[in-house]
């Protein structure tokens, strides 16, 4: 939703860009006979300012943009917002698919191809691997060093950040250290990169787009989707944006090497279902 991809990217537009934004919201618009010209002269900007406005949301021209303003009209439900007691739970149902559509839509449109191949080379190529992240953060650093693990490949996380700097002394300028942060800003990820730096470990960053010392310090930078005001629906579907990246990086290494990650995922597998065999005895794997 246009709403959406508004408010996600608030923090980072300019004076003259809020402008459009408040005209969006508050004007009654004739999308028929707007002009990215019409546009500009009524809010007394240049045109480059709303082109570069669209071009911020995701879309390649200004027409792409009018096509989704054409969908916003008073009596659209705003799916920006949190649930609410009175409405029925269709409509509820209907705010979590919207703002998981467009979170990962937003995200996909903020990393582009080769943004993630490029990180998929700077893990392939990597002695170890260590994954940092705090709060809800820490969920995904699990999930992503299992992800790595299957492939064979020497990834490290532990959500004790003395034990996170045990490891991190035993790292080297051929080693990454990939950093799961929303904002970039947190304590312990301020004390975790200045020990990367120290040790000339490369550092992949996965946090939101507005400025941070993470996203500064960091060799490479992916952005995730993250919401000004968050609701009790937003602060639950921004995680999305984190697992889809994950997701798809993971990919993007096994493209690398399709043949022989596929092969060590096999092994693994293998070597499992032989020890659960001796333990439980018979078991249907056939179903995985």
């Amino acid at each position: 939703m246009l709403k959406a991809k508004i408010q996600s990217l608030l923090p980072q537009l300019s004076e003259s860009e809020r402008k459009i934004v408040q005209y969006i919201e508050t004007q009654p618009i004739n999308v028929k006979d707007l002009t990215s010209t019409k546009l500009a002269q009524e809010l007394d900007i240049s045109q480059s300012t709303v082109i570069r406005f669209t071009q911020k949301l995701g879309y390649e021209n200004f027409r792409g943009f009018l096509a989704d303003l054409h969908l916003v009209t008073a009596n659209d439900q705003d799916f920006t917002q949190d649930v609410t007691k009175e409405e029925s739970m269709s409509i509820s149902i209907s705010r979590v698919l919207t703002q998981y559509l467009d979170v990962i839509n937003r995200t996909h449109n903020d990393n582009d191809v080769d943004l993630i191949e490029q990180a998929a080379t700077m893990i392939m190529k990597a002695r170890k691997i260590m994954l940092f992240g705090r709060a809800n953060n820490d969920f995904f650093c699990e999930y992503f060093q299992i992800q790595l693990l299957r492939y064979h490949m020497q990834a490290f996380f532990d959500r004790d950040t003395h034990n996170s700097f045990y490891i991190m002394s035993q790292m080297s300028e051929e080693d990454v250290l990939i950093v799961i942060s929303e904002s970039g800003e947190t304590f312990e990820v301020q004390q975790i990169l200045a020990a990367a730096r120290q040790k000339k470990v490369k550092i992949l960053a996965i946090t939101g787009k507005a400025k941070s010392s993470l996203a500064a310090m960091a060799d490479h930078v992916l952005y995730t989707v993250t919401f000004k005001q968050e609701t009790r629906i937003t602060t639950n579907v921004i995680r999305v944006s984190q697992l889809f990246l994950i997701d798809i990086i993971m990919i993007a290494i096994l493209k690398l090497d399709y043949d022989g990650y596929l092969q060590k995922v096999m092994d693994g597998d293998l070597i499992f279902r032989d020890e659960y065999t001796k333990v439980q005895g018979i078991y249907d794997f056939s179903h995985k």
